[in-house]
């Protein structure tokens, strides 16, 4: 081999070793960038929810034992049944009449999508609506799937109520809130999160 031929392959060597540090470079700013705009996003929604945060901490451990809740053909059901009837592990999404509607579209429709992508889980809403035709009206917009069912429920003390947002938690044979999330259309990526975290720990 000349040291012509030598040298050639030692300067083409270089070149795709330049590129290649180059290409990793590119993708590490990339990660870098993504996981610093998750962390502002993540600071964003702690500082839009730093008023409601308080309640947010309260409700982990609230028990559901003593509730009724009341289905779309007007049948009254204590939540213990409810769970029964749906596999004892469900993922609840609590909206009310009283909210803004997008921010009820918006919670109502991811766990739509949801639903629709993973018939083996299990979705409840628990409405609160004047009437159950309004309940039914909600339910028949959003065209739900067979595994997201609607309940109305009035009043009852669970602490983030006083919030005024819908917002979203699970619940197992202990029959007690767990995992309660305020979802936001301003921070789709969080509540894309909070699912993700959901299926993993949930339904696996």
């Amino acid at each position: 081999m000349t040291n012509k031929t030598l040298i050639t392959i030692l300067i083409v060597s270089l070149i795709l070793f330049n590129a290649y540090l180059l290409v990793t470079n590119i993708s590490n700013k990339s990660k870098t960038t993504e996981y610093e705009n998750f962390d502002q996003t993540i600071t964003d929604y702690i500082l839009e929810y730093q008023g409601i945060s308080d309640y947010m901490l309260q409700n982990d451990g609230f028990s559901l034992d003593s509730i009724a809740v009341v289905d779309v053909e007007n049948n009254s059901i204590d939540f213990n049944q409810l769970l029964k009837n749906h596999g004892n592990n469900i993922l609840v999404c609590r909206t009310s009449q009283y909210n803004c509607e997008s921010c009820n579209d918006y919670a109502i429709q991811k766990l739509v999508v949801l639903c629709k992508e993973n018939p083996e889980i299990q979705v409840v809403l628990l409405g609160y609506y004047d009437s159950i035709r309004s309940m039914r009206i909600v339910r028949d917009n959003h065209n739900p799937p067979s595994n997201m069912h609607y309940y109305q429920l009035l009043d009852y003390s669970l602490p983030i109520e006083a919030a005024g947002v819908p917002y979203y938690f699970a619940v197992d044979n202990s029959l007690e809130v767990e995992d309660l999330f305020v979802p936001n259309k301003a921070y789709p990526k969080l509540t894309d999160h909070y699912i993700e975290m959901i299926m993993q720990k949930r339904f696996p």
